[in-house]
């Protein structure tokens, strides 16, 4: 049995379908791919953007720099301690937003991170303070990535 030009008209428009939906699935991916890069990208951004307000705040009260940089105790003065429980919150609540970035950026970009956010935590008896003080602030799995 020869085919008819209908079942040719068939076989072909299948085969097209075929190409067509491959093409789509092609297309698609690429897209997601875009958008995973742009969403790692606004990721990279805000958590640049956090760390610079961190910067901001020390360029403006230079005087809380020691507290977190040079293993400096807890202030005996209130309102200078009240400056530094603040702005310690501020810091643990970065530190919280990084320990959950892992899977969005690269190991080596968070390994970077992760040095330099164990390597303040260490030398800051204030924000060890803090921490200890309002634990249920943060999440076990940012605890943990502070003292592994």
């Amino acid at each position: 049995m020869t085919p008819t030009w209908t079942d040719i008209a068939q076989a072909i428009g299948s085969i097209v379908s075929c190409g067509v939906t491959i093409i789509g699935f092609i297309f698609v991916y690429k897209q997601l791919k875009q958008v995973e890069q742009t969403i790692q990208k606004d990721s990279l951004e805000s958590l640049y953007g956090r760390v610079h307000e961190i910067h901001q705040v020390i360029l403006n009260d230079p005087q809380l720099r020691p507290f977190f940089y040079e293993n400096r105790p807890l202030p005996d003065d209130e309102m200078l301690l009240n400056k530094v429980a603040v702005f310690s919150e501020m810091v643990l609540d970065f530190y919280e937003l990084i320990s959950h970035q892992k899977d969005f950026m690269p190991s080596d970009l968070f390994d970077s991170w992760e040095t330099y956010i164990k390597d303040l935590y260490r030398r800051s008896p204030v924000l060890k303070d803090h921490l200890h003080k309002h634990s249920t602030w943060y999440s076990a799995e940012m605890r943990a990535f502070l003292t592994r």
